[in-house]
């Protein structure tokens, strides 16, 4: 599957839905073998079969990021991230305006609930 901003903007919609249904992912030269691996297996179109179905382990383990990052040094903060982008830089700013162009205002007027994440994530913190 290729994705494209004008793809989004078709008229055809049920086109660009059959696409992201059936159509195979397709990777630009950019993206390395452990890229491409490692998207495929998270957009799994089948949900017991995608990556992390089995738990976050799966993830880690996935050589993209077992090469590259010691969880245990991260969950411990001692790692430093190679870049640290600036909330209040004018770019990240701007990009957010652009981010909240496309949101359709029926979401500003709903009332914030408690998802099974946050609901979880609350009871665990009240312990």
């Amino acid at each position: 599957m290729e994705f494209s901003f004008k793809e989004c903007l078709k008229e055809d919609t049920d086109k660009m839905y059959l696409k992201i249904l059936n159509d195979p992912l397709r990777f630009g030269e950019e993206f390395g073998s452990e890229a491409c691996t490692i998207l495929t297996a998270l957009l799994n179109r089948d949900p017991s079969r995608r990556l992390g179905a089995k738990g976050a382990d799966e993830i880690k383990r996935h050589p993209f990021f077992h090469k590259h990052i010691d969880f245990k040094l991260l969950a411990a903060k001692k790692i430093q991230p190679p870049f640290k982008p600036s909330v209040a830089s004018p770019v990240v700013r701007f990009a957010l305006l652009v981010a909240l162009i496309f949101v359709d205002v029926v979401f500003f007027r709903m009332s914030p609930t408690l998802t099974w994440f946050s609901q979880m994530r609350h009871q665990l913190t009240a312990m």
